[in-house]
């Protein structure tokens, strides 16, 4: 009798363990699914790779995965599509078209805002260039990144300094071939994003024509890049982890400028630590700080010029 009740507490003691592996192991499945980040290769994306190698997602029990990419859309494309749940620092411009058609597939919980003083765009040219002012390149090839947000961007500019006409040819090229085309003289001006300027000018391939052109003459501020979740992912707990990562990220940018610059070097263009100390910060707002007004006042903008078709309602974009 002894031995089987012994048998009989061993059995239900073997039971509670198993039932306590499911619970935990359901509990704890959803931290150990691989979460896919999308990214580009800029300087706009600095939080992300202050997270990761911090090791901020680790702190919230997460395993994260992030898959570079070359413009903004293919990153909203493949976070609508969920292959990725996350992107970050991508063209506003992008994810409010995407919008547009998929008005409930993507939740923004962090935004990069430019002004004139914290910008992050530059009209550059050869360093032997003898171009003066920017009505010289009426007629000319001006390369921009590929897709369509910088493209629009620069033909904007281009228009509202009368410098473009019908033989204005802009040019896109991904971010590796900017430099090498505009030192070739295969263009005559490159309309680029940090820390390509940067990088053209510490090199002596490049000198700056006009600063901050996107936010001084197409938008002020400029909204010009989103932190987002796919829909069905904003709905996880894991989510909230998520968002927590980046915030200690952009806490640690703002408290650690200097340090911060140095996590530009694995992700970018940017080659060394003397370099990277030149490159301005990106101006990152958390959700609480996102100004709703002028986000909503970029996207009606952007709706008046026909480059948006249908009307945003910025409100709801904005994760809860």
């Amino acid at each position: 009798m002894k031995g089987n009740n012994l048998w009989k507490m061993g059995g239900i003691l073997i039971i509670i363990l198993i039932l306590v592996g499911v619970l935990f192991f359901s509990q704890n499945k959803e931290n150990r699914e691989v979460i896919r980040i999308g990214y580009l290769p800029i300087t706009a994306s600095l939080p992300l790779f202050i997270a990761q190698e911090k090791g901020y997602f680790t702190e919230q029990g997460l395993n994260v995965e992030l898959v570079k990419f070359e413009t903004s859309n293919q990153v909203i494309d493949s976070l609508v599509r969920e292959d990725i749940s996350v992107e970050a620092g991508t063209s506003s411009f992008v994810t409010l078209t995407a919008l547009q058609t998929e008005s409930n597939s993507i939740k923004v919980f962090m935004v990069n805002s430019f002004t004139e003083n914290s910008s992050i765009s530059s009209l550059i040219i050869n360093e032997n260039s003898e171009i003066k002012e920017v009505q010289e390149l009426k007629g000319k090839k001006i390369g921009s990144y590929p897709g369509s947000t910088m493209k629009t961007y620069t033909r904007l500019f281009l228009e509202k300094n009368n410098a473009f006409d019908e033989n204005t040819q802009i040019i896109e090229l991904a971010q590796n071939l900017q430099l090498p085309a505009l030192s070739s003289g295969s263009i005559d001006a490159l309309l680029t994003l940090e820390p390509t300027p940067t990088i053209g000018e510490f090199n002596g391939i490049s000198k700056v024509l006009i600063s901050a052109p996107i936010e001084t003459d197409v938008l002020t501020p400029w909204v010009a890049g989103t932190f987002s979740f796919n829909s069905d992912f904003s709905k996880t707990d894991n989510s909230k982890k998520i968002e927590m990562a980046f915030s200690k990220a952009v806490d640690f940018m703002r408290e650690n400028p200097k340090d911060s610059k140095k996590f530009f070097i694995e992700y970018t263009a940017i080659t060394d630590e003397s370099l990277a100390d030149k490159v301005p910060l990106p101006n990152t707002l958390k959700k609480g700080e996102i100004n709703k007004d002028e986000f909503q006042e970029m996207s009606d903008l952007l709706l008046k010029e026909g480059i948006l078709t249908k009307r945003v309602e910025v409100n709801l974009i904005i994760e809860d």
